[in-house]
């Protein structure tokens, strides 16, 4: 099991250290009491002093000592002469170990053909840095966990696997089968948007018209509600034409994606929106029918969630994409939401196992700095400090059965959006690497 633990370096110094716990032993109440009054070595928790990983880290292995009906532990290394006191420990177990057992059951239920799946240590190693071996301490504590689950009807712990047999109404590939559902209207939506997307982008302007007013019957006010420009202009250049904008409204462009941003981060729903997808424009459009109150209405909306001035969005040379704009919103509106003590599914700004390994975690709300509009999440295994309230997706709610991210019990901020967390995440890694290669060049 992979840890990142402060332990004594030079000078009476401090430093955090790549950790791996290869055994878990739990010892009784009173002689565990006795071992955290005076530590000691003894046979049972010798270990390797330190090894140097593929990447040429330096990993401290170790055995990981519990006591029965206590919360914290004790991480014994270099052979067993040298102790690190862990608050929480037997928590920080338990969450491992359970995402190891939501992993094997869920690849199992997906993908098996006969009922049964074997999910070996070795994936469990590669993937979660966890030690599985015959008689270390997490094997049996994790062949509980799994035999506790409602989906496995049974489950053997081999020398190199678990050998899970599921009861057969939770294997996807061996349910019964469903009759084919009729489209909803929202499909068919889906449907008809993709096929003027294809159009849009295969047929010219002229043949486009052509077929959609000459051959579809489809009027010129239709044409423009469905995002196309193509007997004048462009939906958003119409409304300036119009007169619909006016010198208290920014750039068309910029509008539309204020006000398309603020609709979809407060759930508007579609009847009641202003704005909307624009088929062959690859972006959104204005209503060309929205009267100028209402218009000015949404507009002074978004700008509070903004939190800025019209005149302050209308000169920045930023706020020019939604991404941003989305960013910006999404950082304002949770200041007021998140408090210290939410626990949350966040983007970590750090890589956890390594190099590399970053993804969507779960943390705890320290504080939140709201003029910064950047809060410190403890994680697993350490704090991360001025994370962007943008990157922070959903509230921990255990009553709620829905998945969401791909992690059950969560509940959205706003509303999932897979894509824009994919985005953070690409983000936080280039950032890492960018920080990563100044260290570097200063170190030369």
């Amino acid at each position: 099991m992979r840890l990142k633990l402060q332990l004594p370096a030079k000078a009476g110094r401090f430093h955090i250290f790549e950790c791996e716990a290869v055994r878990l032993v739990t010892l009784p109440d009173e002689e565990f009491q006795d071992f955290l009054n005076g530590p000691h070595q003894d046979g049972r928790w010798a270990a390797e002093p330190f090894y140097a990983d593929e990447h040429g880290r330096r990993i401290y292995q170790g055995v990981l000592v519990l006591g029965e009906g206590h919360k914290d532990g004790v991480f014994a290394y270099d052979g067993g002469k040298h102790f690190a006191y862990l608050p929480g420990a037997r928590a920080v177990v338990d969450s491992i170990l359970e995402q190891a057992v939501e992993k094997i059951i869920r690849e199992g239920a997906e993908n098996t053909n006969e009922g049964s799946w074997c999910y070996y240590f070795s994936e469990l190693y590669e993937q979660m840095g966890l030690v599985i071996e015959d008689g270390n301490g997490f094997d049996t504590m994790l062949l509980e966990k799994l035999e506790q689950r409602p989906e496995a009807a049974d489950v053997t712990l081999t020398d190199e696997c678990f050998d899970v047999c599921y009861y057969l109404d939770y294997c996807k590939n061996l349910a019964p089968e469903q009759p084919a559902p009729s489209l909803s209207a929202e499909r068919k939506e889906e449907i008809i948007s993709g096929i003027l997307n294809y159009m849009a982008e295969y047929f010219d302007d002229s043949s486009l018209y052509d077929i959609l007013h000459n051959t579809l019957e489809i009027c010129n006010d239709e044409i423009g509600c469905l995002g196309f420009a193509l007997y004048d202009e462009y939906v958003d250049e119409q409304i300036e034409a119009s007169e619909v904008q006016s010198d208290l409204l920014p750039k068309s462009g910029k509008l539309v994606n204020l006000l398309s941003a603020y609709e979809e981060l407060q759930q508007i729903p579609d009847e009641e929106r202003i704005t909307r997808l624009a088929p062959g424009a690859f972006g959104y459009c204005l209503d060309p029918n929205v009267p100028d109150e209402r218009l000015h209405t949404a507009y002074q909306q978004a700008l509070s969630a903004l939190e800025l001035e019209s005149d302050e969005i209308q000169e920045a040379e930023s706020f020019t994409s939604r991404d941003e704009i989305i960013s910006r919103m999404r950082d304002c509106l949770l200041a007021k939401e998140l408090t210290a003590g939410d626990k949350v599914l966040f983007v970590a700004t750090e890589p956890y196992g390594g190099p590399g390994d970053f993804d969507l975690r779960g943390g705890v709300i320290e504080s939140v700095d709201e003029k910064d509009k950047t809060c410190s999440v403890r994680g697993t295994f350490f704090t991360m400090e001025k994370v962007p309230l943008h990157y922070v997706l959903g509230r921990y709610n255990p009553a709620v059965g829905e998945e969401h991210y791909g992690v059950r019990g969560i509940v959205p901020f706003f509303c999932e959006d897979k894509e824009l967390a994919g985005y953070y995440l690409n983000e936080v890694r280039t950032m890492w690497d960018v920080e990563m290669g100044e260290e570097q060049d200063l170190s030369m």
